[in-house]
């Protein structure tokens, strides 16, 4: 492994399954598609609090490298159906307000498991 490699995973979000959660190559830092898992392993059932549970997990992993929304520069999110959609971008527009990085919004009939409403990825770079 790179020495300008790095994978981690924050003890302040539910352990991953088989992957890691943040990879860290030099400045760039890649984070896995993450779902609204809350620290103690629930779920809500409605796409809007998973969401915003899922911007926390975010936050979370970011502030294990040092950085913040603001060093976002792309997220991919997945969304079930329109009205998961609706609340994925509710939450969105919550954490991000007018720092937009750039997205990719898809939305799919049913993710691999269906209490999942939710999942967005990111890719942060600090300068």
């Amino acid at each position: 492994m790179s020495n300008h490699l790095k994978k981690s995973n924050p003890c302040t979000i539910h352990p991953p399954g088989p992957y890691t959660h943040v990879v860290r190559y030099n400045n760039m830092i890649f984070l896995s598609g993450q779902v609204g898992f809350k620290p103690d392993g629930s779920i809500d059932k409605d796409a809007e609090s998973q969401a915003m549970q899922v911007f926390r997990n975010i936050e979370a992993c970011l502030a294990s490298e040092g950085a913040t929304l603001d060093d976002l520069i792309k997220l991919t999110i997945i969304a079930v159906g329109s009205e998961s959609k609706a609340g994925a971008a509710k939450a969105r527009d919550h954490f991000l307000k007018d720092r937009y990085p750039a997205c990719t919004f898809i939305v799919v009939p049913e993710l691999y498991l269906p209490e999942y409403l939710v999942e967005v990825e990111a890719i942060a770079a600090l300068p």
